[in-house]
């Protein structure tokens, strides 16, 4: 105890103060503790004054109550204290109800009672709890999470599980816009060389501009949605490509229609970078795999469906119409799309709106520290290739890089070998028809492999956990496109250098859709969990040098093709995807700490043992909750029975 909590203490005692008051000086020493009690005192009497009050608002709340029904104590409290709330859940709910809100998926009325009393002793409150918010029917309740528990929410709940898919779809399929543009163009090249009196070289100068001003420009679209958001950016550009689309079906020159095409590319060059910074906003990293392989569908599917559609537009109606059915798309399908589907997801201005809405609700999200550390700016147009210049980076660029532009190499190959003898029902080459449904089986192995692809980078980082490297989520993706891709290379080169059966080729490109798709997810959630606040930017790098690659191996492949023969020239594209793939086990397996084979075997054995603990573990839960529903169930049924 120290002196001033003494002499506190002696002051109190009659006796003290009586032999006090006699000794000289004593009273001027004792006088503040006077004070403090009167004041103790006056203060004493407010509190009992205020207990008055509210015991009288409890009354008149008691009998304003419809049905007769007493409220629970601190639902008393929370009707005489308008500043405070009815109990920590609905505080709780409320909370999440005005987060969900700000996304657009909740009506903006927060629960106004709790379901029941807080202390077991009153009798229940009236259920008023809206369903939204985890209350049941029959008056069971699941709490929610919000920021009324410091960091308990995430910057991920903004959206619902409907609202994530929805945006999900949208991106996609704008992201599909850009291979589908240039492959819809691909048959009516001989037309066009044609109609507009030019060379096959200026003709097919037309496909690579594309290709290359879309791998260009992707590294300006990404960092200007990381600086001013997804949502603005995705419109511009689609209201850019609808205009520069238009340009190409009327220009009359070979040296326009370059030109467009160039600035056709340079429009739907957004669409993949900032649909996978949409995504990387929206998904949690846990589950940003299996988002992404799904994303990556119509990404694949449109260079092998453009084909079968420009070919058949390009014979009824001529090669100007495969531009107008591009304008369709673009401003008649993805535009109001994107108006009605998919609002701003950037997590800076999203955290920004929710401070002024619910700075309570904004304080909550455990994300908000490094959200606020790193605000938006606009990064170099290079900054993405910084990205990709990282030591645990560019390696699985080179091995992106390389299976994407050989997929791309061999899809425009295989209308070329199929129109060609002995193909085609009478030996004479097939129809463009019946190309168009020979492509499908690449489009079969995109449709089966991509998610599987995002899932096995899903199932990866589980199970090396969040301690991890990121780079261990490619462990598994890479292994497969290392098995897969230069056996599907190898298969399709040298079938069709003898010109065997069109099964074979078939295959092997079949087996070549499949590792490409099961490598491209796991590398672009790798590059957005790396570098999550550029995931745009990182997205962008990729994007350009998958684009990049596929002009360049375009124009190579088909001088190599002519020069060395089709086996030779995809025996090379084998050989190369197998040494960089290599190269990128090795690092990922350093990563892991896994330098020999002995290790890489125990290694093996422990990332299986912990799969099945897993398993154990999600069929424990799963019985569980199963216990809990029927027990709610129970409970729920004994409630109405009661009443």
């Amino acid at each position: 105890m120290d002196t001033a909590s003494a002499w506190k203490s002696l002051a109190g005692h009659a006796a003290f103060r009586d032999a006090a008051d006699n000794r000289p000086g004593c009273q001027a020493t004792l006088q503040p503790f006077h004070q403090q009690q009167q004041q103790q005192q006056q203060q004493q009497q407010d509190k009992q004054q205020q207990q008055q009050d509210k015991q009288q608002q409890q009354q008149q709340q008691q009998q304003q109550q419809p049905d007769g029904t007493a409220l629970c104590n601190c639902c008393l409290l929370a009707a005489a204290d308008n500043s405070r709330s009815c109990c920590p859940c609905a505080a709780a709910a409320a909370s999440q109800s005005q987060t969900k809100h700000l996304a657009g998926d909740l009506a903006a009325a927060p629960p106004t009672a709790c379901v029941s009393c807080t202390d077991g002793k009153q009798p229940s409150c009236k259920q008023n709890r809206s369903s939204g918010n985890g209350s049941s029917s029959d008056g069971s309740s699941t709490p929610a999470t919000g920021a009324s528990a410091a960091g308990s929410s995430s910057i991920y709940d903004l959206f619902s599980k409907r609202r994530r898919y929805l945006m999900l779809a949208v991106c996609a399929s704008a992201a599909a816009l850009a291979p589908l543009a240039d492959t819809i163009y691909i048959p009516s090249l001989y037309t066009v060389r044609q109609d507009l009196y030019t060379s096959q070289a200026l003709a097919a100068a037309t496909v690579a501009i594309y290709m290359l001003v879309v791998g260009v420009c992707a590294l300006f679209w990404g960092p200007a949605s990381d600086r001013y958001g997804r949502r603005p950016i995705l419109l511009i550009s689609t209201l850019l490509a609808v205009a520069f689309t238009l340009a190409c079906y009327f220009a009359k020159t070979i040296g326009l229609l370059i030109l467009f095409r160039g600035l056709q590319g340079a429009a739907v060059a957004a669409y993949g970078s900032t649909a996978n910074g949409v995504l990387a906003d929206t998904w949690p990293p846990h589950l940003r795999g299996t988002a992404l392989g799904i994303s990556t569908i119509p990404l694949l599917i449109g260079p092998l469906l453009g084909p079968v559609l420009g070919g058949g537009l390009a014979q009824a109606f001529g090669w100007r119409s495969t531009f107008l059915a591009v304008v369709v798309m673009a401003g008649g399908v993805i535009l109001p799309l994107i108006l009605l589907g998919v609002p701003e997801t950037h997590h800076y201005w999203n955290l920004a709106r929710l401070q002024r809405q619910d700075p309570a609700a904004a304080e909550g999200l455990k994300e908000a520290a490094a959200i606020r550390a790193r605000p938006p700016r606009f990064q170099a147009p290079w900054y993405p290739y910084q990205i990709l210049l990282d030591k645990y980076v560019i390696l699985h660029a080179t091995v992106t890089l390389v299976t994407f532009g050989s997929m791309f190499c061999s899809v425009t190959q295989l209308p070329v070998l199929l129109a060609q003898p002995p193909y085609g029902p009478k030996g004479h080459g097939m129809s463009p028809g019946t190309i168009g449904l020979a492509c499908l089986s690449a489009s079969a192995a995109g449709i089966i492999a991509a998610p599987i692809g995002g899932r096995i980078a899903d199932f990866s980082a589980a199970v090396h956990g969040r301690n991890a490297h990121p780079l261990q989520r490619l462990m598994y993706n890479n292994a497969l496109n290392l098995v897969l891709k230069p056996i599907g290379l190898l298969l399709y080169g040298w079938t069709a250098q003898y010109k065997l059966h069109v099964a074979l080729p078939l295959v092997g490109m079949f087996l070549i859709g499949v590792s490409n798709n099961v490598y491209l997810p796991g590398i672009f959630s790798y590059v957005t969990n790396y570098r999550p606040q550029a995931a745009a930017a990182a997205a962008a790098g990729i994007h350009s040098v998958m684009c990049v690659a596929a002009g360049v191996l375009t124009m190579f492949g088909a001088v190599a093709v002519q020069a060395l023969g089709s086996g030779w020239m995809f025996s090379i594209l084998a050989a190369l995807n197998l040494t960089v793939s290599l190269a990128a086990a090795a690092q990922i397996c350093a990563c892991s700490g896994v330098s020999n084979w002995q290790q890489l075997r125990e290694f093996s054995s422990s990332s299986f043992r912990m799969v099945k603990q897993l398993q154990q573990l999600q069929e424990s839960a799963e019985l569980d909750e199963e216990a809990a529903a029927a027990a709610a169930g129970g409970g729920g049924s004994g409630c109405k029975a009661a009443a």
